[in-house]
């Protein structure tokens, strides 16, 4: 708590209020009597909210100088509010004390609370009860094994959640338990020697060092503590397997693997790997293993030095990874489909014989449909944007003299908080009588983009209006481009067709051809993903079915005295159907199998549902290396080189629906 009002608020998302905490404790007998008549007049919420604790370096370079921090975030909130920077609040942090010592203090003011606080409810004007308990703890695989006393990898039952030998991964055992637990513990603690307390520490996987967490009513550190997304799935199973393909694979494979990024077709990703990039792969962050996962069985068939065994198993781990991101509720049968699936990647890998099916981080993977059941969309136990906001700890870094760093960082972000509280509209007691707010000046100033971006980063963009077209072709001079409809690639006779179908509704006639046009390099769909000439998309047609289709060119055009319509061209593409239901799937991925096509339509840009990713088919056009002589630029001078590049054979007119891109479900896509 801070030393002024502001500063004893405590910030919500739901209600902003004065803490006014009423300390039963400390109270007299009197004034415990008067507390309880006022509790018994005032409505009592419940306000469980999730914990995250993590280590960060307060360095830029993200290397050294350990911070633990402990931030929390309203479990109630909907999931769309819990990916938002705002809707996260710091709480402490230490580069000295170990973070279960960081979290005692806070338990400790949590159990004063259990007869509730007396805080004010800004919508209402009044007071309320309310009684603040530990939800879910949001934590990676080495902070989860430290608030729940596991030993870890080490000990002969590596699970945190079950009690399976490390003998039998491949399943999952008997749940532990608190009470469980804390009986081993006394075991442990009985113990005469250091030997015998050490025999039984790696037996059990129970540590009996003092845990604050144990002593909650309300919070399990087993049960309670889902397996997030981003270390269980992504950073630990993803990475690990790529190191192990890659030092399976020749050095003709990997250069192929490197060079194949380059002539892969990124439009339906916000950004792309490079060559350099899965050189480096060990380097992998979240954001590299986001993409990777959902292009890496395709980039993997073409590497023929690699069994088709490690490529199934890639396949089966993008299946997962894309079930535990998709958008949406799951549905009993998506649970079991998902758990399907992690079985199925399991024993794929006993076969190959991997050293991955030693590994802890394998088993959680079949405790993520139990913990979806129990506590939701895996988005509302996500560690991404708690790990984003580690950013502001490195940050605050540069205003401390580095004398005591983590005093002068509590206290900086308590400050930002009881901005954030201000700016919000929050309202506070003066002196526990009249109500206050932040001025109206202040409110104003703090919704400005640039307040918004100095506090929550990048997360204030502007607002994308979908179907419309953006990024005008600008000539040398920067002057927009200009053409007649004449010098159009397409047909005049399709273009006029087109324009008198979009014009008749009016009765107006016009010679097409004598029109000009602007084009354009860009626009932005109904998903307000930005749309690129080249990108394949899902549209829906004039009769109102959803299609899959090529972006052509994306014009604005002008006729004499009338006004100016956005059109864009499609190129449409064609599933093999099977009994003419059904679209025929590849053996390997198990994607939808597409062909491109001659027809061309013309839709307008508010038809543009969302981009799709498209794969080219590699193994059936033979795709492979080719020697070019390829133009460097050194300096001011130019060098001519001959190089190694990947060329997808243009005239292999065959494609897959990527079946593991997030953004979609081929299941639900119609052709």
């Amino acid at each position: 708590m801070g030393a002024s009002n502001h500063e004893d608020c405590i910030v919500t998302h739901i209600m902003n209020i004065e803490n006014d905490q009423c300390n039963l404790e400390q109270a007299t007998t009197q004034e415990k009597m008067e507390f309880s008549k006022n509790v018994q007049r005032l409505p009592v919420y419940t306000l469980p909210f999730n914990l995250f604790a993590d280590d960060t370096s307060g360095n830029k370079s993200k290397q050294w100088n350990s911070y633990h921090v402990l931030s929390i975030q309203l479990s109630g909130l909907p999931v769309q509010e819990k990916d938002k920077l705002k809707n996260i609040h710091f709480i402490s942090t230490s580069n000295i004390v170990q973070p279960n010592d960081l979290l005692r203090p806070i338990i400790n003011e949590l159990k004063s609370c259990n007869e509730g606080v007396r805080l004010l409810d800004a919508s209402t004007g009044e007071d309320v009860i309310v009684r603040p308990q530990v939800s879910i703890g949001i934590f990676d695989c080495v902070m989860a094994s430290k608030m729940s006393n596991h030993l870890g990898a080490t000990a002969n039952r590596p699970c945190r959640v079950c009690n399976i030998d490390k003998a039998s991964l491949n399943q999952t055992g008997e749940l532990r338990t608190k009470d469980n637990v804390q009986e081993t513990i006394k075991q442990i603690n009985l113990m005469e020697t250091e030997t015998e307390r050490k025999k039984l520490r790696t037996e059990t996987g129970i540590k009996e060092k003092n845990n604050c967490l144990l002593d909650v009513d309300t919070f399990c550190p087993y049960s309670d503590t889902p397996q997030d997304r981003l270390h269980t799935v992504l950073l630990n199973p993803n990475k690990n397997l790529l190191t192990e393909i890659m030092g399976i694979i020749d050095e003709n494979d990997r250069q192929i693997l490197q060079l194949s990024m380059d002539e892969f077709d990124w439009s339906s990703f916000e950004r792309k790997l490079t060559p350099k990039s899965i050189k480096q792969h060990n380097s992998f962050i979240g954001r590299h293993c986001k993409i990777w996962v959902q292009v890496a069985p395709f980039h993997l068939a073409r590497c023929k030095s690699l069994p088709i065994g490690y490529i199934k198993a890639y396949c089966l781990l993008s299946e997962i990874t894309h079930m535990i991101y998709r958008q949406g509720p799951y549905t009993p049968e998506d649970l079991r489909e998902m758990e399907s699936s992690t079985r199925q990647f399991i024993s794929q890998l006993k076969k190959l014989g991997s050293t991955l099916i030693k590994k802890q981080t394998i088993h959680y993977l079949l405790h993520i449909p139990e913990d979806i059941r129990k506590h939701g969309h895996s988005q509302g136990f996500q560690a991404e944007k708690f790990e984003e906001e580690n950013g502001r700890i490195r940050m605050v870094q540069s205003f401390t003299n580095r004398h005591n760093p983590s005093a002068d960082t509590v206290v900086h972000m308590a400050k930002q908080e009881v901005l954030r509280f201000l700016i919000d509209g929050g309202k506070w007691r003066d002196k526990g009588k009249a109500i206050c707010q932040g001025g109206i000046a202040m409110r104003t100033l703090g919704q400005s983009a640039s307040i918004q971006n100095y506090i929550y980063g990048r997360e204030t963009q502007a607002i994308k209006a979908a179907g419309v077209l953006t990024n005008p072709v600008r000539d040398n001079n920067r002057h927009i481009v200009k053409k007649k409809i004449s010098d159009l690639t397409i047909t005049n006779t399709a273009i006029t067709t087109y324009l008198h179908q979009l014009l008749g509704d009016r009765g107006i006639s016009s010679d097409t051809t004598q029109g000009v046009f602007i084009p354009y390099k860009s626009m932005t769909a109904r998903s307000l993903e930005t749309v690129v000439e080249g990108s394949s998309v899902l549209y829906q047609d004039d009769e109102n079915k959803i299609r899959t289709g090529l972006i052509k060119c994306l014009i604005n055009v002008k006729l004499h005295m009338l006004p100016s319509v956005d059109v864009v061209e499609i190129q449409e593409y064609q599933a093999d159907l099977i009994a003419g239901q059904r679209p025929l799937t590849d053996e390997l991925f198990g994607c939808p199998v597409i062909h491109k096509t001659e027809r061309h339509t013309f839709i307008k840009p508010q038809n543009i549902i969302q981009l799709v990713s498209v794969i080219h088919d590699c193994e059936g056009g033979k795709c492979n290396l080719k020697l070019v002589n390829k133009r460097y630029k050194i300096e001011r001078s130019e060098v001519r080189k001959i190089t190694s590049v990947f060329k997808c054979n243009n005239n292999h007119n065959t494609f897959f629906i990527n079946r593991f891109r997030f953004t979609h479900n081929c299941k639900y896509v119609a052709i």
